[in-house]
Order: C-alpha cells, then sequence, then structure tokens
C-alpha cells in the first residue's frame, strides 16, 4: 500500500517535503556556553530521501493533520493505528484542527520525525516504523487532546463525576473512546458524561 495525494499542487507537497526533511535531519547539539544549536546534516537528508520519502507522499508536521504554513488544509483520517478504528481518531483530529483554526492551540506539543532516523520523536509513533505515518492509537489520542486541554485527568474524574468509581474505572481500564475526551475542553458535553458512566462502564 502505498499512500499518495495526486489531487495536491506540487507546490503544497514540496512545502510537506520540505517541513519533513527538516525535522528528519535537525540534531540538537550542545553548543559553546551549553546553548542548544540546531543542525542540519546534508547525509541524513540523502539517506532519509532513498530509505524513505521515495514510497510515500508526504503528510502535514502536526499530527499529521495540518501544516505551519497552510493551517487551512486538513488531512483527517490519513494516520494509521497499530489498533483500534480511524473513524474516532477523525473525528478527534476535526475537533484539534477546529481548535488550531480559532488559535486555541500555539503550538503542538508532539510534531512528528520520520522513522528509522536518530531524532527525537513523539511517543506514539510505532517502534516497528512498518508504516510512515503508523501510530499508536491511544498514545495518539491522548497527546492530541492534550493540545486542546480535552485529555481528561485523574482529578477532574473525581471530581466532577456523578459517578467518579465508573468514570475512573472505565477511563483507566478502556479504550480511548471519544466520550472520554468531551468530558472537559472545548467539546465538554453533558451527555458524554453519561455514555462514559452509563454505556461504556
Amino acid at each position: 500500500y502505498k499512500q499518495s495525494f495526486p489531487f495536491l499542487s506540487p507546490e503544497i507537497q514540496k512545502d510537506h517535503g520540505r517541513e519533513a526533511t527538516k525535522a528528519a535531519t535537525t540534531h540538537v547539539v550542545n553548543g559553546p556556553g551549553d546553548e542548544t544549536v540546531m543542525i542540519e546534516t546534508k547525509s541524513d537528508a540523502d539517506n532519509m530521501q532513498k530509505d524513505f520519502f521515495l514510497q510515500e507522499d508526504y503528510l502535514p508536521s502536526e499530527h499529521f493533520i495540518t501544516s505551519k504554513k497552510r493551517p487551512k488544509l486538513s488531512f483527517i483520517g490519513f494516520v494509521r493505528p497499530n489498533v483500534g478504528a480511524i473513524p474516532p481518531m477523525s473525528e478527534l483530529q476535526v475537533m484539534w484542527w477546529l481548535c488550531r483554526m480559532k488559535d486555541q492551540i500555539t503550538k503542538p506539543k508532539c510534531v512528528p520525525k520520520i522513522p528509522h532516523h536518530n531524532t527525537p520523536k513523539p511517543s506514539y509513533m510505532l517502534l516497528g516504523g512498518k508504516y510512515p505515518y503508523g501510530v499508536d492509537y491511544g498514545n495518539y489520542m491522548h497527546r492530541v487532546a492534550e493540545d486542546m486541554d480535552a485529555a481528561p485527568t485523574l482529578s477532574h474524574l473525581l471530581t466532577n463525576s456523578q459517578h467518579p468509581f465508573r468514570a475512573l474505572y472505565t477511563y483507566c481500564m478502556g479504550q480511548a473512546h471519544i466520550p472520554l475526551f468531551r468530558l472537559r475542553g472545548p467539546f465538554a458535553s453533558s451527555i458524554c458524561e453519561s455514555v462514559v458512566v452509563e454505556e461504556l462502564w
């Protein structure tokens, strides 16, 4: 399977590629006085081109949803979960993108880095690196939700639920269901609270 976006203009593809190349070939080193210095190496860029990017088209750098240059252009549902379903991931991506459009997310906490390279990458990337956009379902959902302050906390579940034990048990023992990420944050809903403690419980 090869992921490609033939409907995108060459300019957009080039911009996405530039962002990904910069992320994959930039290293953090200690400069004079121990200040942080970002450097790029041409050899890494060359290896990356041969090893990876000739196989797939680029996705934007911000959680694989959108890019800094074109925040109005979103890619929904293109990440590949190890387990779990794409539709709930897509729903959370839409919520994140709407917050991004409203400037409620100033700087994503996790910027994807390309697999198979010696640069830090977000915790939701799959260890095997079989797919360039393969992610751990639960980890990805939580990292995206954290960016818009929608990830539930234990203290919130204890103090803001009519059935705190049910809410805690559902959150700790269950999967990353969408209603859990609508208990707080910009898309909080009392209906989702009922779903968590009555249906998912």
